[in-house]
């Protein structure tokens, strides 16, 4: 039977799998078509060169009129889900209401605008890619099928969201629990996530093992993200999640957790 820790980290991961799935088919969605109306000129050809480079220069401008920055404000809903689930995480130890003081919104705002900043140069990374690819294509006067392309774009960028957006929600709330945890004065935590065939290492030889603030400071994952943040790398699927000692040392008594 899965512990309150187990069930608690496996909401968050299948809740914020579904809504990275509905922002990336959102966002998808919204640029197929906006794409498509934008670059229609250079399939039928009424666009010269110099036409072409003025459109596929400005779609970045273009693409925020049409309103990719509301479509990017889904991100910020996603994140405040991420603070309710860290106060979750707390419940044990402190009043979940209470988790976040107002001293506390201006840092959380900041770490949330930096990463709807990631997930929008993203965006702009590959429609500049798709922009290259056009532009090319538009000077040699090569026939071209612009869904097709759109397409493509699609498929690319939406691979690489989801990716991003799974690496920062989750580094995320990991960052804030550790920083709660600190001001807190939380010292114990279990590793708990999924254990199966693609189970790095790292977390292999951690899930379900109890463990301090101090040991999990000197854990090296082996990449450039530190372990504490980002567990055992890119696009982890386990936390830590806060205990109190009295309920680290009874889960130990019961052979549900193990030291660390």
């Amino acid at each position: 039977m899965a512990t309150r820790e187990q069930r608690l980290i496996s909401s968050r991961i299948e809740a914020t799998d579904d809504d990275i799935a509905l922002f990336v088919a959102r966002l998808d969605k919204f640029l197929g078509s906006n794409l498509r109306r934008l670059l229609k000129d250079l399939e039928t050809g009424k666009a010269s060169a110099v036409q072409a480079a003025s459109i596929l220069g400005s779609l970045q401008s273009a693409l925020e009129q049409a309103g990719l920055t509301d479509e990017l404000q889904q991100i910020r809903r996603m994140y405040h889900k991420q603070l309710d689930r860290v106060a979750q995480g707390f419940s044990e130890v402190a009043d979940p209401d209470a988790i976040f003081s107002r001293a506390d919104n201006k840092w959380l705002e900041q770490m949330i605008n930096f990463d709807e900043g990631l997930i929008a140069n993203k965006v702009y990374q590959v429609t500049d890619s798709l922009s290259s690819t056009l532009m090319r294509q538009v000077i040699t006067g090569a026939r071209f099928d612009t869904n097709a392309l759109v397409d493509d774009f699609g498929g690319t960028l939406a691979n690489q969201i989801t990716a991003e957006m799974n690496t920062a929600t989750s580094g995320f709330y990991r960052s804030v629990t550790q920083a709660k945890a600190k001001e807190l004065d939380v010292e114990y935590f279990v590793y708990v996530g999924p254990l199966d065939g693609i189970t790095r290492p790292f977390c292999k030889s951690r899930v379900n093992k109890i463990y301090t603030r101090a040991q999990i400071a000197k854990w090296d994952n082996g990449t450039k993200l530190p372990a504490d943040v980002y567990g055992g790398g890119y696009n982890c699927r386990h936390d830590l999640v806060p205990m109190s000692k009295e309920r680290a040392e009874q889960r130990v008594k019961e052979g549900v957790y193990s030291w660390g």
